[in-house]
C-alpha cells in the first residue's frame, strides 16, 4: 500500500507534486479541509471547503485564498474576533493542540452569525519539521 502520508507532503510541496488520486481522496470527504504552509499561505481547499465559503454568495469571484478577508472567527463565549495567534491554524502551526471546538464566523458584510466546529494539526516532514497545517471544519447552524 503507498504512503498516503508521503504523498501530502513530498519534497517539493503539496499544490505542485500532489497526485490526481490523493486531492479525488480529499474532494471526496465531506468536511471542509483547508492546507496552509508554514507562513499561512492557503495551499489547497477541498470542494467542500470551498462550497462552505462562498456559501453565501455562490457566484463570488473572490479567490478562496483570501477568506481571511472576508470572514471573522469569533470567540463564541466572548463574541469578540479571535486574535491572530489564537486561532486553530496558528496553534497547529505551534504544535499546540487545536482539537475540535466549535466557533462562530462573521462576514464584513452579513449580520448573520454562521457556527462551524474547526479543529487544525500539523503535518510534518520525515524530519518531524512541522512544515504545513491541515484546518478541518463543518458548519453546525442546525445545531444552534
Amino acid at each position: 500500500m503507498p504512503d498516503f502520508y508521503a504523498q501530502l507532503v513530498p519534497a517539493g510541496g503539496f499544490a505542485t507534486q500532489t497526485d490526481a488520486a490523493s486531492r479525488a481522496i480529499l474532494n471526496a470527504i465531506p468536511l471542509g479541509i483547508m492546507i496552509f504552509d508554514t507562513e499561512k499561505e492557503l495551499l489547497f481547499a477541498n470542494t467542500a471547503a470551498q462550497a462552505s465559503l462562498r456559501a453565501e454568495d455562490p457566484d463570488s469571484d473572490t479567490p478562496v485564498d483570501q477568506v481571511r478577508d472576508i470572514f471573522r472567527l469569533v470567540d463564541p463565549d466572548t463574541e469578540r474576533d479571535l486574535p491572530p495567534e489564537q486561532t486553530p491554524l496558528s496553534r497547529a502551526l505551534r504544535d499546540e493542540p487545536a482539537e475540535l471546538q466549535e466557533y462562530m464566523l462573521r462576514r464584513n458584510n452579513l449580520a448573520r452569525r454562521v457556527w462551524i466546529e474547526m479543529s487544525a494539526h500539523p503535518l510534518r516532514d520525515d524530519a518531524g519539521v512541522i512544515v504545513l497545517a491541515m484546518v478541518t471544519f463543518r458548519g453546525i447552524g442546525e445545531r444552534k
